[in-house]
């Protein structure tokens, strides 16, 4: 599924961008930071609380359906409220179309809200058949949408109907695709809210930390440098979100099943954490290397003010998304509180860190001091994971030195190959990644032979190559 969704979102963002200039785009990030924060705030995760609870009841599902209309219902209400301080604070002499923009896109979390809460069984019940049909369906319906209505308008306003037209589809794809059916209720309303405020403030610090540096930059620049910064912020991470995310929807239902076996729940992250290491790093890294001839052939030349923000924040993507990976973790190991706090204490440093760096040195400083801060982020996750004991600081090490020295390989590599490369053609972007994903690929391989081949993601792949060619070496 995480494939499937990944190509359709990233074609989906490639059409926009040619057919749309770079202050729509900056126009709908402004909306967007201020609707995020707001639903993200209100926003409980009340599927979580169902998933990590194997044996909830209907009087859960319809608590936490009661509470996810209100809190939709109540964000709308609070962005329409903002409206005013976020159109003050932007540059420019309250620009009407950001109005126009938010009092049509902040539709969209009252109309969300509604979403059938039977769908979560999807993920409960392991049906993942059925889960992949909910999400291709929706994201399917919500890109031809917004394209549509990209041919049609042409502008801005494209993108802010296509956000409460896109909810509307999605709770009626919601109703169609799941039997049961939600009542208003108030009973189990308390059960439901205590566990879920942990996962409020902790998607919330979260938000703030992933769009925060987007909100400095609406203070400091034009709407087109905006555009410019929210397309290199989306697209950069784009290859580690995508893959991260639906692994992490993955694993809070699995890991529920495990409970309290420190030795499963350990075992497991070691699993998960090594791939996402090599994976995340291969291609944050490998997307920075190759940045100049992606923005060019896959964006198009209006986008080429974005490749410094590009590069930073493709390896932003890749710490963020190793940092993201572990949580479901930390959620069924009991340490959720931890894992809030430590979020928060990182947004506390990036908000100080980020303010200075734009007032001081200017737009430019964003991306690289959001980078440095989840690099410490991620530092400082590892600490409590040992601390914890989910694992050692051995295998953190063992996990972390091979895809490092491969991510070098890789850069030198692609930078040797790029001299002499014409700009802007697509036979030089195909055979960047080519050379990209070789020298890694080798280079891991390389030193996990050297390292006494130790478990981790190498050994799990070749023995998956191994079964698939049914062939049988010894690793």
């Amino acid at each position: 599924m995480r494939w499937v969704l990944k190509a359709m979102g990233f074609v989906n963002v490639i059409i926009l961008a040619r057919l749309l200039v770079p202050e729509d785009f900056g126009l709908i990030a402004m909306a967007t930071i201020l609707i995020g924060l707001v639903s993200t705030i209100t926003d409980g995760s009340f599927d979580k609380v169902i998933l990590r609870d194997p044996n909830s009841t209907p009087q859960t599902y319809n608590a936490a359906w009661t509470a996810q209309i209100l809190a939709g219902i109540l964000a709308t209400v609070v962005i329409f409220c903002c409206a005013p301080l976020l159109v003050s604070y932007a540059p420019g002499d309250n620009d009407p179309r950001l109005y126009t923009v938010l009092f049509i896109a902040g539709l969209r979390p009252a109309i969300l809200g509604f979403e059938n809460i039977g769908q979560v069984e999807f993920r409960r019940d392991f049906n993942f058949r059925k889960e992949f049909r909910y999400w291709v369906y929706r994201r399917s319906i919500g890109i031809i949408i917004g394209l549509s209505l990209a041919l049609l308008l042409g502008d801005y306003m494209a993108l802010a109907l296509a956000l409460p037209l896109t909810a509307v589809s999605t709770v009626i794809l919601s109703y169609v695709m799941s039997g049961y059916r939600p009542r208003l209720t108030l009973e189990g309303m308390g059960k439901v809210l205590s566990f879920s405020k942990w996962f409020a403030l902790l998607d919330t610090g979260r938000y703030l930390a992933d769009r925060l540096d987007e909100f400095v930059v609406i203070g400091l620049a034009s709407p087109t440098t905006v555009g410019h910064y929210y397309m290199a912020s989306d697209v950069s991470t784009m290859p580690t979100r995508e893959v991260v995310l639906p692994l992490e929807r993955a694993l809070m239902p699995t890991l529920a099943h495990v409970g309290d076996n420190k030795a499963s729940l350990s075992e497991s992250l070691q699993i998960v954490l090594s791939g996402t290491i090599a994976f995340s790093l291969a291609a944050g890294i490998g997307l920075y290397a190759i940045a100049d001839a992606f923005v060019r052939v896959v964006l198009g030349d209006q986008w080429i003010p974005a490749i410094p923000f590009f590069e930073w924040l493709a390896i932003y993507g890749g710490l963020s998304a190793i940092v993201l990976c572990v949580q479901p973790f930390f959620v069924v190991g009991n340490a959720l509180r931890t894992y809030t706090l430590a979020y928060l204490g990182y947004l506390g440093v990036l908000a100080v860190v980020l303010a200075l760096a734009g007032t001081q040195i200017g737009v430019d400083a964003i991306a690289p001091a959001r980078t440095f801060v989840m690099l410490a982020l991620m530092g400082f996750i590892f600490s409590v994971l040992v601390r914890f004991r989910f694992t050692s600081a051995g295998f953190l090490f063992s996990a972390s030195w091979r895809p490092v020295i491969s991510s070098v390989a890789m850069v030198w590599a692609l930078r040797s190959v790029q001299v002499g490369l014409p700009d802007g053609h697509v036979s030089s972007l195909v055979l960047q990644v080519f050379v990209g994903m070789f020298v890694f690929v080798s280079a891991q391989l390389t030193c996990w032979w050297a390292s006494g081949k130790p478990s981790g993601v190498e050994r799990l792949v070749l023995e998956r190559v191994r079964d698939v060619m049914f062939l049988k070496p010894k690793l």
